[in-house]
């Protein structure tokens, strides 16, 4: 049996709040799990620290730029780091990483799989153009059915290549049984404080429709 243990990277923009970046922190802890390499390279954000707890690498880089005279320049910094880790599959979560990422996967001869989370829509064809680098990975997966079906109708060349895996939830994470009636209540009033900030009359109708 080969005992070697995996490298997967994962890229994406950046990691603050949105699916796809929760989707790239259970991965990473899944993998880790599973005794495989987890690293992430993306601009940062404040979930890198959960990144770290789950004993996953991150490497901060400007991936998130769609500025494509600056791509030359990251991508030389990301092959430095594939080299040394000797990554095995690269995993591209969105356009701009991958128009990076990509022509080092041939480069390296490392296997680049792409994520599709969004529908794709009828554009000019600039637009499609650069839409279409999610569609050259040796694999794609879409999360859901009926992102599948747009990237069908959009790319039907690429049919053969698409898996549809669908997102999950952490439902310990996200279990109300969690949440301590305190934090409730600290919630509750920094939404107040937040609407009251905004409009002087949010604080005086909570309070005047408040029951006695």
């Amino acid at each position: 049996m080969n005992k070697k243990k995996y490298t997967i990277v994962q890229i994406l923009p950046a990691l603050n709040t949105g699916g796809v970046e929760r989707g790239v922190v259970e991965i990473s802890k899944a993998l880790i799990d599973c005794d495989f390499r987890s690293i992430v390279i993306s601009s940062g954000g404040h979930m890198v620290p959960q990144l770290k707890r789950n004993g996953t690498i991150h490497y901060k880089l400007d991936v998130q730029t769609k500025n494509p005279f600056k791509w030359p320049k990251i991508r030389s910094q990301l092959q430095v780091i594939l080299e040394n880790e000797k990554v095995d599959l690269i995993h591209v979560c969105s356009r701009a990483p991958a128009w990076i990422a990509f022509p080092l996967g041939t480069i390296l001869d490392i296997p680049v799989v792409t994520s599709v989370h969004m529908r794709f829509r009828k554009s000019n064809f600039l637009k499609k153009y650069y839409n279409s680098i999610l569609t050259r990975g040796s694999s794609i997966i879409a999360i859901s059915k009926h992102i599948e079906d747009s990237i069908k109708k959009y790319f039907p060349k690429v049919s053969d290549k698409i898996k549809v895996i669908h997102r999950g939830v952490d439902l310990d994470l996200f279990n109300p049984a969690n949440i301590k009636p305190a934090r409730i209540i600290a919630q509750s009033q920094l939404l107040i404080l937040l609407g009251s900030a905004k409009n002087p009359f949010f604080s005086f109708i909570i309070v005047s429709e408040a029951p006695p």
